[in-house]
């Protein structure tokens, strides 16, 4: 299933999920086919911009309205330069580390009730 994106990175509300459009949409078919999405229409982009200036993100609303985008994993060249980026692991993780983490299934409750208490569009730094 593809997502597509409409925002700045990190944008929790500029995130789609082709499964949740309708059919109707004429890029649809194609993009559950290919995994694909296709580039935003401007109308898309000019409304969340609006968005983030009335949210007072004046700089992600510029950031985005000068976008040129991100480019296509479908693009062989694009493609071979993620795997030179990110190898595969040379070796396998040893197992006395994995024994000793803790169980996603502690973890994650914990991690949620945290991160739904963090303010939005704050990032930490100096």
């Amino acid at each position: 299933m593809a997502t597509c994106s409409v925002g700045s990175p990190g944008s929790r509300t500029g995130t789609t999920t082709v499964s949740s459009r309708t059919s109707s949409a004429g890029w649809f078919p194609a993009v559950l086919a290919s995994g694909v999405c296709p580039p935003p229409d401007e109308s898309m982009v000019t409304e969340r911009a609006l968005h983030l200036v009335r949210e007072g993100q004046l700089s992600r609303a510029l950031r985005l309205l000068l976008s040129h985008g991100v480019a296509s994993a479908a693009d062989p060249a694009v493609l071979q330069q993620l795997k030179d980026k990110h190898p595969l692991r040379k070796e396998d993780i040893p197992e006395d580390l994995l024994r000793e983490a803790a169980p996603m299934s502690d973890v994650v409750p914990q991690l949620r009730s945290v991160f739904s208490s963090l303010p939005s569009y704050v990032a930490a730094g100096p």
